[in-house]
Formats: structure tokens, sequence, C-alpha cells
């Protein structure tokens, strides 16, 4: 490898037409950094050649930027180019994201650059990354950089814009950041270049160009217009003596680089203008056909005076930038027959290699010859001539192929396909069907030459469809792995199984063993987790689909698409997502749990649809009759289904079977047809999928009116979380019923609906039905006692006053009693941060009792009979000296003593409260009416639910 590298330098070198391409942070297996940059500062001049003279004036009339950037992955927020200002606020474009109708601002500063092709704003995967702090101790910066207070983003968020201050910088940066291409001048967004979609894909180089003109903005993908939109940016303002960073995005000047915001892949041709290029020009750069460099900045001429930290530099010929096909090649080191080897290479959105010229072979030759200790004599080569002996065509596109036979074909009609042998790399002519070989399988990443199919893994929560998409790449213990775009790969451990392992993490996220022979996790396989990620638990069991199939087929388990139908006559292959019903009837609710705010119940699950690619032989009448076999049940695709809301995974299938229901009529029997089966089409019949399911799911119980409080539970199940978009359940297609008895010893169950709730992948249905609790028994148990026990209290109140003790201990152990039922209603509920009306009830019955009690002890102290002349009615003690007064007359003496307070009785016989009198109100007017006011507010409060 470095031998080849030197080669390609010295060629160019030779040749006098070279590029530097600059590689940032392409090994996939690593975690993005934020010490890989190129950071300089431009120096504000204009060169003639590639000669400097004289300084760049202060204002410009146009500007100019073009560069070609290459993907190995994608990160969160990708920044090609960062350039910030420091002085005045000369903000000058940026670029947005993904998100529709969505407004794109700085983060702290309105005051920058930024150009942006941008991917969707996916959260991470599969948690999002801590942001590292930024380094205390920069390294030192090409020229001194002044400190700014105000920092300036290349985000792609919305947030609120920060007022201009004279410390702030502006910032210019260059993103990729979802498929739609967004510039904001001057902190406004230009409207009409969202007409752009872009594409995405890695290992492709492309070429962009963004003219900025008083008033205008165009935008050149690979030497092409695009779009153009207007603007209202002063160009005058534009200061072009800031720092420019590439690779990072610049959250403060010359610095604040954070973790995922960054660009991952190679960079070319970087080169800035104070000028406005030509159409000519800008197509001649984008086609390689001249090499013009920039007046304010030349990666070119510039690279050698940019601090380079951790940044390689290679030298490649400008043709290599710009050629037809950028093809990639993996050899699977499995043996299978031509059409076998065709078909995978199509499970992995490839085409059997079939080289493009005779130096093309000699180089699959020379990598083939690696896996000679796995493979046999031999490789395919992807070219046959079944359709025209002696034509040989691609065998994947069809097209007339390039051969490279020592010796003429000799095998006629019987080999019409190719393979080369390992010995010589001779190409012989070779039976289709034997012996299987091994192959390699290309993948054509220019759309020129078709459009790309990347492989795409379902079952994840990923937030975007771009985040599931995979490549083909590289090997690993000798097979290839597949390359996740946001940093996730697949790959086969040293005893065969594969892991799927998150690399800006390094964390193996889950384990499985393909179910095929061929060894290859493509299609459908039960995976196991190794961590807690997504909603799954450490050591569950998942099943992951990783096919290139789209929205519009169906995903075979193999990881084939079927888009046939196999369907005849006049019905049409729809290709459209699946229909299912579902029915769900409720057999017996086996328990309801306060405390654990749970319910256990038991429910026949009947899922229905028809599937076209089936036939149906000897279909009966009852469906009952039409039992498929265990056999028969694992060949059949069924909908996955999972209880969301299922509590510490207690769910059980306690029996499943799939029965079909003709709908329909046989197909006509043919008059030569030997067979006595009648046959129906897969739409003449609807597979009905059972399951017995018996489970604990959570309920959230409100119980403020307990046991008066009626609750809304559910039962949630998702279907087809693997299949995304591809699964359908109209309004009408579901439905509920409830088969047991509807009173139950504790509650009453009714209103039983069933319908759509929003999920993140796949179809949430919720089954919600009212649990109403049967007050009657709580209120014998519960209510009537303490009432009864508060009725006890209160005819204490009518016990001769001299018996005080009998009062007292009545009163008391009356309530003792009430607090033991209270703790034994409070153990049968869950703790609550809210009070219940329950609480409130008990609360007060202890209350009266307690004044009760009260009551009782204050009557001592009070006099029996009103009017007693000069008995002095002592009420709490006081530290104050008094004066004692009699009832008839005045002071005795005007002696002091420290003695209490006393109750002076009016002389006249006028009223004053007495032991008797105390009683009575306590009997007649203070318990009654208290207890009237709180029953009619308590049952007001009880009835208005």
């Amino acid at each position: 490898m470095r031998l080849m590298q030197v080669l390609v330098v010295v060629t160019c070198l030779y040749s006098g037409n070279c590029v530097k391409v600059v590689s940032l942070q392409t090994d996939v297996w690593a975690a993005p950094r934020v010490d890989v940059f190129l950071r300089g500062r431009l120096q504000g001049q204009r060169r003639r050649g590639n000669q400097q003279d004289s300084p760049t004036p202060p204002v410009t009339d146009a500007l100019t930027v073009c560069y070609r950037f290459r993907n190995s992955a994608f990160s969160q927020e990708e920044t090609h180019l960062s350039y910030a200002i420091p002085g005045v606020p000369n903000y000058l474009l940026a670029s947005g994201d993904f998100i529709p109708n969505d407004i794109l601002r700085n983060k702290s500063d309105p005051h920058r650059l930024r150009l942006t092709h941008s991917q969707p704003h996916p959260h991470p995967h599969p948690q999002p990354q801590p942001h590292p702090q930024p380094n205390p101790n920069p390294q030192p910066q090409p020229q001194p950089i002044p400190t700014a207070t105000a920092t300036a983003t290349a985000t792609c968020t919305p947030t609120p814009t920060a007022s201009a201050t004279a410390t702030s910088h502006t910032s210019a940066s260059t993103d990729r950041f979802g498929p739609q291409f967004r510039i904001l001048l001057n902190n406004t967004r230009v409207e009409g270049l969202d007409e752009y979609v872009t594409g995405m894909q890695l290992g492709v180089w492309t070429h962009y160009c963004l003219l900025v003109t008083p008033g205008m903005v165009h935008l050149y993908v690979d030497g092409t217009f695009q779009v153009k939109a207007s603007h209202t940016m002063p160009l005058e303002e534009l200061d072009l003596t800031g720092v420019l960073v590439l690779g990072q995005e610049q959250d403060e000047l010359g610095g604040g680089f954070v973790v995922g915001e960054m660009f991952l892949g190679s960079l070319a041709q970087m080169d800035i203008w104070s000028s406005a290029l030509s159409d000519d020009d800008v197509r001649q750069l984008a086609k390689c056909g001249a090499e013009l460099h920039g007046d304010v900045f030349s990666l070119d001429l510039d690279l050698e005076e940019m601090e380079n930290s951790n940044v390689e530099v290679t030298s490649v010929e400008l043709g290599d930038l710009c050629s037809e096909l950028d093809i990639k090649t993996v050899i699977h080191s499995v043996s299978l027959n031509f059409q076998e080897a065709i078909e995978f290479c199509g499970k992995t959105g490839a085409l059997l290699l079939a080289p493009s010229s005779c130096a093309a072979a000699s180089l699959f030759y020379n990598q083939s010859l690696e896996f000679a200790d796995f493979c046999q004599d031999s490789f395919w080569v992807g070219v046959t001539d079944a359709a025209q002996e002696g034509v040989w065509r691609a065998a994947g596109s069809g097209a007339l192929a390039t051969t490279c036979f020592t010796l003429d074909p000799n095998g006629a009609e019987a080999e019409n396909c190719v393979s080369i042998r390992l010995e010589n790399g001779a190409w012989d002519d070779r039976s289709c069907q034997q012996p299987p070989r091994c192959f390699a399988c290309e993948a054509v990443t220019d759309v020129r030459a078709g459009q790309p199919r990347p492989l795409v893994l379902r079952g994840l929560c990923f937030k975007t469809p771009e985040r599931r998409f995979f490549e083909v790449l590289g090997y690993i213990n000798d097979r290839p792995f597949f390359h996740g775009y946001y940093g996730l790969n697949i790959y086969a451990t040293e005893d065969d199984w594969w892991e799927l392992l998150d690399t800006r993490t390094n964390r193996t996220l889950a384990r499985g063993y393909p179910p095929w022979d061929i060894g290859y996790p493509v299609g459908r396989m039960a995976w196991t987790t190794t961590t807690k990620f997504c909603n799954f638990r450490k050591n569950e069991e998942i099943e992951l689909s990783l096919t290139v199939c789209n929205a519009s087929e169906i995903a075979c388990s193999d990881g084939s698409c079927d888009t046939a139908c196999r369907s005849r006559r006049s019905l049409a292959c729809r290709g459209s997502p699946q229909h299912i019903n579902v029915s769900v009837s409720f057999l017996r609710f086996l328990s309801i749990e306060d405390t654990k705010y749970s319910i256990t119940v038991e429910f026949m699950l009947d899922t229905a649809w028809r599937d076209g690619r089936l036939n149906f032989n000897n279909l009966r009448r009852d469906a009952d009759d039409n039992k498929a076999s265990v056999t028969e049940q694992e060949r059949l695709w069924r909908p996955s289904i999972k209880f969301t809301n299922v509590l510490d995974g207690n769910v059980r299938v306690l029996e499943r079977g799939l029965r079909v229901a003709k709908t329909g009529t046989s197909i006509p029997r043919g008059f030569n047809e030997v067979g006595g089966d009648t046959v129906y089409e897969g739409w003449s019949g609807v597979l009905i999928d059972s399951q017995h399911v018996s489970g604990t799911f959570d309920c959230t119980f409100h119980l403020y009116q307990y046991p008066f409080d009626s609750q809304r539970c559910s039962v949630k199940m998702r279907f087809g979380r693997d299949l995304g978009n591809q699964l359908v359940v109209e309004d009408g297609d579901a439905e509920v019923q409830y088969l047991g008895a509807a009173i139950l010893p504790s509650h009453r169950l009714h209103n039983f609906t069933i319908k759509r709730v929003d999920g993140q992948q796949g179809i949430t249905l919720a089954v919600f039905f009212n649990l109403e609790r049967r007050p009657r028994v709580l209120v014998i148990k519960l209510f009537i006692p303490s009432l009864m026990l508060v009725s006890v209290g209160y005819v204490t109140l009518y016990i001769p006053r001299k018996l005080l003790q009998a009062r007292l201990i009545v009163s008391l152990t009356t309530k003792l009693v009430l607090y033991t039922l209270f703790n034994q209603a409070s153990s049968t509920l869950p703790i609550t941060a809210y009070i219940k009306l329950i609480d409130i009830w008990f609360f007060f019955c202890i209350c009266t009792l307690l004044s009760i009690i009260l009551v009782h002890v204050l009557v001592e102290h009070l006099p029996e009979e009103a009017g007693q002349g000069g008995k002095v009615v002592q009420i709490p003690p006081s530290a104050a000296a008094v004066r004692i007064v009699n009832a008839v007359g005045g002071a005795e003496g005007g002696k002091k003593d420290n003695l209490n307070f006393s109750l002076r009785t009016h002389r006249a016989g006028i009223w004053c409260l007495t032991a008797d009198r105390a009683l009575k109100i306590m009997r007649y007017c203070i318990v009654p009416i208290a207890t009237t006011i709180f029953l009619a507010f308590y049952w007001i409060a009880i009835m208005d639910n």
C-alpha cells in the first residue's frame, strides 16, 4: 500500500498535474475526535497565478467558494469549512438543515459565513455521546487570534439570534446537514434554495461551487447549475482576514470544537475567490479540465502555511478525482453457483463483478489470491452468454462486457458462465451450476451508472431513515463487514458470530448467529443485546432486518425483495404496504393490584392479512379446518408483535396457531392437469394468526376518589417494528370485545375501545377499558365502622359530667381503634404524593374525636352555674400577676398576687360559659353542624367525577 502511494505521487509529480487531498478522520473504526483539523488565518491578499501581490481591499463585489469532498461517514452536524472574522459583524452566508419549515440560526452569534450541504438532523445513535470540554490549553495559532466573548457556530438547530457587540466575531462554515441545501445571509434565510435536494453517498467525490454576487446566490454541483436565490447581504462589509478551519466547526474564534460537529472524509481543491467565476470556469473545475487557484485561499498553495492537526495529506492526479465510475469491489469467500452469486450480490445492493477491462480483471485476480486458502481453484466473473451464444454480457446490467479469454470459449451452450483461474488468472467458460465458486460483488457508487441501493437496518430506534444505511466495506477476520453511515459497524468475529458495534462509543450493542448456510447477517436475523440501548434491556432477544428493500417492496426473511407478488390473471402487483386486521378478545381478568399499579389479563389476539405470494390447496369452508402445521408456520411471514406496557416482561403466549379463512373461489383447473388439488390464490384466503396471551400490564391508577374511583387502563401492542412504514392498520381494521363477566368482585368493567397511538416505528395499537371500583364492600368495611366509632365518641358527650374517667376512656379507646382502622385501609393502597378522599375522611373522623376529648377536659375547668358571687374561675395559667375581682364590687384593697388569669362573672346574672352549657353547644351545634357541612362537601367531591 505504501509503495502504491509512492507510485501515485511520483506519477502525478511527473505529469505536473497533482492536487492535494486532505483526509480528516477517514478511519471507519475510530471514534470522532476534535483534534483533527487544518487551521490558518487568511492574509487578505490577492494573488496572480501562484504569486501574491497587493493586499485585498476591505470590500469585495462577489465571492466564490469551490471545493471537492468525499465522505467516509456522516456526523450529526457535518462541517467542511468554518470561517470566523474578528471585529465588525460581517455575516455573509449560511446553510441549513433537513427539517422542513425550520429557520436555522447561530447558537450565539449571528455574524458568520457558513456553507452547508445538509444531512438530516437525527439524534446520535444509540445514545447521545457527551461533548468533550474545550481544550483549556489550545494549540498555538498561525497568528495571534484575539479573544472574542460572543461565539459563532455552524449549528443547524434553531436558537435565538444574538445581537452584535464590539467584541463579537464573524463565522463561516460549510456543512452537510440533510438532503435540502439552505443558505443564510446576514442571518436571514435565503428563500428558494430549498428546491435542491442532495444525494447521500459514501466514497464518492462531489464538487460544490457557491457564487455570491450582489443580491443573488448561485449553487453549482459537479459543474451543473442547480438553483439560485436572492439575498440582501451588503457584500462591501465582507472581510477576508479571519480564521479558516477545515474539518471542524468553530464555536469560538479559532476553536471551541465539539464532537458531532465535524467532517469525516476527504477534501480537495478548496479555493476561495474574491470574484465570481464564470460558468465555464466552474464546469472546468468540476470536470477536472483545469486547475484554478483561488486568489484569497487555495488548499494546494496555502496548505504548508496552515496548522496541521492529525490530518493526512496525499497527492493524486487531478483526473483521478473525476473518474467515470467509482467502483467498490468486495470479495466473498463463500462458494455459490452463478445464479446464487448474482442473487447474493443483489441482496447487498451490488452486482456480480464484471471487470470493465483486462487491466481491471488483472487487478481482481491479484486481490483474489489473498483468499486462495478459502476458495477453490477459481472465481466467478459476472459475464454470461446465456441469452445469446457467443455474445457476452454483464450478468447484472445486461450491457456488453469486456472479455479476456486466453483461448476461445469452447463449451458452447453447456458452458454459459465464466470463471477466472487462481493459478494464472486465465478466463474459462464454465457451467453455471457446478461446482460452486467464490465471487466478488461490485457496488457502483456513481449515480451515472445506476442508483445505488444501500443496505437498510430495520428494528432499532433510528430517528431518520438515513441513520439506518449500511454499505459492504473492507474485511475483518477474512469476512467483509457492513459499515454504517453514522458510526455503526456489523462484523464477523473469529467464532463466526456477528456483532453490532457502535464505533463512536466503542460499545458492542448486540450479537447474533446467521441462520443461513452462507453465514451472512443479510435478511431477518435474531440478535441478543449485550448492553442496554434504545428501548431494549441487556440480554434481550430482538429481531433485526438488513436488506436493500425500499418502502414499496416486501423484505423476505433471506434478504431478497419481493416485487412480483406472484399474482395471477388481472391482479396487478401492488407493491404497497401490507394491510392487517387486528381483533382482541379479552377472556378474563386474573388480578387487579392497586399497590403495584398493574392488571393481569388473558386475551385472544387475532391478526389477519392477505398474502398474494401464496397459494392454498383444498381450502374448507370453516377456517378452523384450515390450520397450518408447525413446519408451514415457520415458513410463512407473520407480523412481529411486542407488548410495550408489559410489567417486568411478564407476558406469555400460552398457545399460538395459524389458520386460513376462505374468502374467494378456486383457480379453474387445467384440462391436462394431473393433480387433483383445488388451488386458491393468495388473495382468496385470509391468514389468521391467533395467540392466547397471558400477561401483567402496568396501569396508572388515580386514587384521589378511592374507593369511588374509575380507572382507564390499556394494553398496548406494537406490530411490525422491523417493517417501518410497510405495515398499515386502518381505523376500521381493529376491533375489541370482552367475553368475561363484566362484574368482578371489586370492579366493574366497561367501555372497551381500541385505537392507534403514535409510535416511533411500526404500528402501536392500544386497547383501553374502564375499571370502575365497586364501593359497597369498602363502604361497609371502612366508612360505616368509622362512622360508628365517631358516633360512640359523640355519645360520650351525654355521659354525666361527674364521670370524667368513663368519658375519657371511651373517647380515647374509640380514637385508637379508628386510627388502627385507618392504617389498615392505607396498607392496601400505594403511597401517593397527593391526598386521597379516604385520607380526608379518616382525618375528619380523628379530628372530631380529638375535639370531643378536648371538650371533656375543658368542662372540668368551667363553673357549674352562672352568677356564683366571688368565685373565680381559673382557666389556663398565666405568668402575669393579676388583680382578683369579685362578682359584687371592686378590688380587694388593691392587692396583687401571682395567680392565674381569672374569668370574670357578671354581677347582673348575665350569660357566661358553664360546663353544662359547653357540653350542650358541643352536642347540639358544633358536632352536628361540622359533620353536616363536611359530608355535603365530601359527597360533592365524590360525585364531581
